[in-house]
């Protein structure tokens, strides 16, 4: 039988394991507190290089693209292939896939449309000719302007910008360069550049069926400067109401902001003053009847004016 001086060393030899254990412990979680922390700012270090090689590849497409290969699309298409091909990002690699498609789109409607004016010419069909005119003359000025709208401000902004000292001036030549962009029919078609508004905007915007005639707005004013706020949600048309300033006496490119269905209601619509009459304001502007056009609506329906100096 231990002796009363055997159990109390005992107790004592306990008692330092015990505090031998604590110490190891808290030891031990601070360690591992701190691997996990410098996990933590090891892989927040390690996203944001990531974004920041995506942005800067991006950039560096985007600027091969507009001088290296100038407008020959011939040479954009086999770059879009092979850059839907290699690039690692499945989001950038579809991005490339349908930029190809629309140009290859682009350039094989180019290669037909002439003879169809031809033939609808012989068959005296002044309408088709008229619409197939028409088509041609958009084909023309997307291939003079192929830079994907959704990389940088392209070749046509930049000489408005260069042209014109007044933002309302900037937007009607930015946009005019526009005019014949429609949405492509058909379930899951849309047009790339209208997409590609929306990517420049960094907005999640999958589908032209969606109303996007703020979103033709938004792109030109950001085209025209990366130094003006946009709204908030400039999908919803009604919020252009709070861009800029008022414009009291709208003239040519200032904002106008329209209802639809009820002057109460949500819907609107959104475009840039071109001209006037008597009972209407003509707009250029997108997703007028699914395209960018001039179109005149009634000035009854007007909610407010803006713009920005």
């Amino acid at each position: 039988m231990p002796t009363k001086n055997q159990i109390e060393l005992e107790k004592v030899e306990l008692e330092k394991s015990k505090q031998k254990y604590q110490l190891a412990s808290v030891a031990l979680g601070t360690f591992l507190v701190s691997v996990f922390g410098a996990w933590l700012t090891f892989s927040e270090n390690t996203r944001k290089n990531s974004q920041d090689f995506d942005t800067q590849h991006r950039d560096y497409v985007s600027k091969f693209l507009d001088v290296a290969i100038s407008d020959d699309i011939h040479v954009r298409i086999r770059f879009a292939r092979y850059l839907s091909s290699v690039t690692l990002d499945d989001k950038q690699r579809e991005l490339w896939k349908n930029y190809s498609v629309y140009l290859e789109g682009l350039r094989d409607r180019s290669g037909t449309i002439n003879e169809e004016i031809k033939s609808a010419t012989q068959n005296s069909d002044a309408e088709e000719v008229e619409r197939l005119k028409r088509e041609k003359e958009s084909l023309e000025r997307q291939l003079e302007q192929l830079s994907d709208p959704s990389s940088s401000q392209t070749k046509t902004s930049k000489q408005c910008v260069q042209e014109y000292e007044s933002l309302p001036a900037r937007w009607l030549c930015i946009a005019a360069a526009e005019l014949g962009q429609q949405e492509l029919p058909g379930m899951g078609s849309s047009n790339e550049r209208i997409l590609g508004y929306a990517r420049f905007l960094g907005l999640e915007y999958q589908d032209d069926d969606i109303p996007w005639s703020g979103l033709f707005v938004a792109w030109v004013v950001a085209q025209s400067s990366s130094a003006i706020p946009l709204p908030d949600n400039v999908l919803v048309n009604r919020n252009w109401l709070d861009f800029g300033i008022e414009a009291t006496d709208p003239g040519p490119g200032d904002i106008l902001v329209f209802w639809r269905g009820s002057r109460d209601g949500r819907k609107g619509h959104v475009g840039f003053y071109h001209s006037e009459d008597e009972k209407h304001y003509y707009v250029l502007g997108g997703n007028q009847a699914n395209a960018v056009n001039v179109r005149g609506l009634p000035k009854d329906r007007l909610l407010g004016a803006r713009t920005s100096r």
